[in-house]
């Protein structure tokens, strides 16, 4: 992760490769998280949460980003070992 920026839950990420980032949106996707692209930069994407948002789902967000960031590093040290 090169950058995080935003504010409150609105937030930014920016990854140094555009390819870790999308398999990094597809596996957060897989975990029932909705995350969009960044419109002029497709190595960075935002969580968008709703305005009224509980603890638990918080919580679930950012489990489901952790899980997918350690299977996005794992998929692609593989890949390179290869």
């Amino acid at each position: 992760i090169k950058e995080v920026r935003g504010k409150g839950l609105l937030l930014g990420l920016e990854f140094e490769d555009e390819d870790i980032a999308g398999l990094t949106i597809a596996a957060v996707a897989r975990r029932y998280v909705i995350v969009a692209y960044y419109l002029s930069n497709p190595r960075v994407f935002r969580f968008e949460p709703p305005l009224i948002v509980t603890r638990q789902q918080i919580d679930h967000v950012v489990t489901a980003f952790r899980d997918s960031l350690t299977e996005t590093l794992a998929l692609v040290e593989g890949v390179e070992a290869d």
